[in-house]
């Protein structure tokens, strides 16, 4: 797993390829495991911008999964 000022750079520089509601969630996670609130809740918000319907309940699960699936590799 990156440390979460190697993703915040990552999520940021794919942004700046093409806004998508996946990257902007990374985006906030990543802020969020910097207790960097504003950030998180910026980036979420720019999630509903891009996506009013965006399931960020079955992103949670999607990455939970992710992290399980890895973890036995």
């Amino acid at each position: 797993t990156p440390n979460p000022e190697d993703a915040i750079n990552a999520y940021n520089t794919a942004l700046t390829f093409q806004k998508q509601a996946g990257t902007y969630y990374g985006l906030g996670i990543a802020y969020l495991d910097l207790n960097m609130k504003e950030e998180a809740i910026n980036s979420w918000m720019e999630v509903l911008n891009l996506d009013k319907n965006y399931n960020f309940e079955l992103s949670t699960v999607a990455e939970i999964v992710e992290t399980e699936v890895d973890n036995e590799q």
